[in-house]
C-alpha cells in the first residue's frame, strides 16, 4: 500500500495511461502539423497553377493585340513584297527597239516626241503601282502561315491548359482522399482511445469495486474484535469486581466510634449532631453552649 492509500499496480496503471494520453496528444498535434504542411504545399501549387494561368492569359492578350496591330498596318510593309523586286524590273525589251525609232525619225520629230511622251507616262505609272503592290500568292502563304501558326499555338495553348487544370485536379483529388484518409485515421485513433478509456474506466471501477469489499470486511473483522475485546474486559471487570467484594465481604467489621465534636466544627454541624443525640430547642444556643452540652456527656460516656 502506498500512503496515500492506493497500490503500487494503481500507481503504475496511472503512470501507464498518463504515458499513452502523452503519446496520443502528440500523434494528434503531429497529424495536425502534417496536414497544415500538405495545405500549404497545396496551396502554393494552387497558387502556382493560377499564377501559370494568368501568364497564359496575359500572353494570349498580347498576342492577339499585336495580331490586331500587323492586320492594321498597310500591305506596302509586308516583307514578301520587297524581296520579289527583281523580277519585276527585268524588262529589257522596251528599251532595245532601234528599228521604230528609224521609222519615226523619218516622220516629224515633235510627233515622236510627244507619242513617247505618253506612252512613257503610263508605263511609269504601272511601273510603281506593280511595285507597291505586293504578290497575291505570297501574301496569301504569308497569311494562312500566320494563321496556321496562330491555330498551332492556341492548339498547344489549350493542350496546356487542359493539362494544368488535370494536375491541379489531380492534386486536389489526391488531398481530399489524404484528408478522407486522415480523417478515418483519427476517427480510429479516436474511436481505440476511448475504448481503452473505457476498458480502463471499468478496470477502475471493478479495483475500487473490490477495494471497498475488502475495507468493508476488514471494518466487520475490527469491529468484531473491538465487541469482543470489549466483552472481555467487561467480563475480567466483573470477575474483578466480585473477587474484590466477596475480599470485603470476608473481612471482620470494625467497632464504631462516634468521632467527639470539637472547635472546630461550625455550629450547624453541631446542632445537627445535638438532634442526632436527642437534643431539642437547640437554636438559640450558641458555639461554647453547644460544645459544653455536647463533649460533657460524651467524654462521661
Amino acid at each position: 500500500m502506498a500512503k496515500n492509500g492506493t497500490t503500487s499496480t494503481d500507481a503504475k496503471r496511472t503512470a501507464a495511461d498518463k504515458a499513452e494520453r502523452k503519446a496520443i496528444k502528440r500523434a494528434v498535434e503531429a497529424d495536425a502539423a502534417r496536414a497544415d504542411r500538405e495545405q500549404s504545399r497545396l496551396d502554393a501549387a494552387a497558387r502556382l497553377v493560377k499564377e501559370k494561368h494568368k501568364a497564359a492569359k496575359a500572353a494570349k492578350k498580347a498576342e492577339r493585340k499585336a495580331a490586331e496591330r500587323a492586320a492594321a498596318e498597310p500591305a506596302t510593309k509586308d516583307k514578301p513584297a520587297k524581296k520579289d523586286k527583281p523580277a519585276k524590273k527585268d524588262k529589257p525589251a522596251k528599251k532595245d527597239k532601234p528599228a521604230k525609232k528609224d521609222k519615226q525619225a523619218k516622220k516629224d520629230k515633235p510627233a515622236k516626241k510627244d507619242k513617247q511622251a505618253k506612252k512613257d507616262k503610263p508605263a511609269k505609272k504601272d511601273k510603281q503601282a506593280k511595285k507597291d503592290k505586293p504578290p497575291k500568292d505570297a501574301a496569301a502563304k504569308s497569311g494562312s502561315e500566320k494563321e496556321k501558326a496562330k491555330a498551332e499555338k492556341a492548339e498547344r495553348k489549350a493542350r496546356e491548359k487542359a493539362k494544368a487544370e488535370k494536375a491541379e485536379r489531380k492534386v486536389k483529388e489526391k488531398a481530399k482522399a489524404e484528408k478522407a484518409e486522415r480523417k478515418a485515421k483519427e476517427k480510429a485513433k479516436a474511436e481505440k482511445a476511448e475504448r481503452k478509456a473505457k476498458e480502463t474506466a471499468k478496470a477502475e471501477k471493478a479495483e475500487r469495486k473490490a477495494r471497498e469489499k475488502a475495507a468493508a470486511r476488514e471494518a466487520e473483522r475490527r469491529a468484531r474484535d473491538e465487541a469482543r475485546a470489549v466483552t472481555a474486559a467487561a467480563s475480567a471487570r466483573a470477575r474483578r469486581t466480585a473477587e474484590a467484594e466477596a475480599a470485603i465481604a470476608a473481612l471482620p467489621e470494625p467497632a464504631t466510634t462516634v468521632p467527639l465534636p470539637d472547635a472546630t466544627w461550625s455550629v450547624p454541624r453541631l446542632r445537627s449532631f445535638a438532634r442526632a443525640q436527642g437534643y431539642t430547642s437547640l437554636s438559640r444556643l450558641r458555639k461554647q453552649q453547644l460544645l459544653d452540652l455536647l463533649v460533657q456527656p460524651a467524654r462521661e460516656s
